[in-house]
């Protein structure tokens, strides 16, 4: 009986052992996970309030030394700029170093060190500069140009010469004026011949056509008329040369 109650009660223990191991597994885990829960939702959660001073006094750490900054004139850095140039510094301070990083140059004792040599920009040959040029001159002073004289422009002597060449080497004014027969008023122009009432009557359309393509060349029209008008008064010199036999025939 004694076998059997000692073998009874250690199964009882055992089992209770179980039971414990089991409840601290899964229901004291729960319950405390509830616990917390009701906690956060009354306001009564440690680990809030934890966090909470740990903020506040990173906080006032933070505004105390921005204030330090702000009094000796630093602008401060955005804090996104802040975070990212401290991993930097952090990254490049966990970088290997290579010996001749980590090495501290020492001048060795009787070696005076190089002439620094100078810039080759400096070996450059460069421009001139005023006084250098004057002094290497003599202060030679250059004269100055004369005046420039009022001359024809190209294009006026290209249309003078387009225009000789429309009408045999003359312009209308050059073949008005050298006109030999005097021009009879209209009265009288019945006792002319025919050839010659034509002859008049062509140097007058000659002259009516110059005068209209001066009038419109002062009113800046001229380019608008020009080629038609040259092309009549050129007929009309044609029409003369035709003529001329049978002038001299009449007189």
């Amino acid at each position: 009986m004694r076998n059997g109650l000692a073998a009874s009660g250690a199964i009882e223990r055992a089992g209770a052992a179980r039971d414990g191991e089991l409840r601290s597994t899964f229901v004291d885990a729960e319950e405390a996970a509830m616990q917390r829960a009701m906690q956060r939702l009354n306001g009564d959660d440690q680990q809030r309030k934890v966090g909470n001073s740990y903020s506040q006094q990173n906080r006032a750490r933070t505004q105390a030394r921005l204030n330090a900054m702000k009094a000796e004139g630093i602008v401060p850095m955005k804090p996104r700029d802040e975070e990212t140039m401290r991993k930097k510094q952090e990254a490049n301070a966990k970088a290997p170093r290579t010996i001749s990083e980590r090495a501290i140059r020492v001048p060795r004792v009787g070696v005076t060190p190089a002439p620094q040599r100078r810039p080759l920009v400096d070996c450059l040959p460069k421009r001139r500069g005023e006084v250098e040029i004057r002094t290497n001159e003599g202060n030679y002073v250059r004269p100055a140009a004369p005046p420039g004289a009022i001359v024809r422009s190209s294009d006026s002597r290209k249309d003078e010469l387009a225009l000789r060449n429309q009408f045999y080497g003359k312009t209308p004014q050059e073949i008005l004026s050298e006109d030999p027969r005097p021009r009879l008023p209209a009265a009288a122009a019945s006792a002319e011949s025919d050839e010659l009432q034509l002859h008049n009557q062509i140097v007058d359309e000659i002259a009516d056509r110059q005068s209209f393509l001066d009038d419109m060349a002062r009113l800046g029209q001229g380019h608008v008329h020009q080629q038609r008008i040259e092309g009549e008064i050129a007929e009309r010199v044609h029409d003369l040369k035709r003529l001329q036999p049978y002038l001299q025939e009449a007189s």
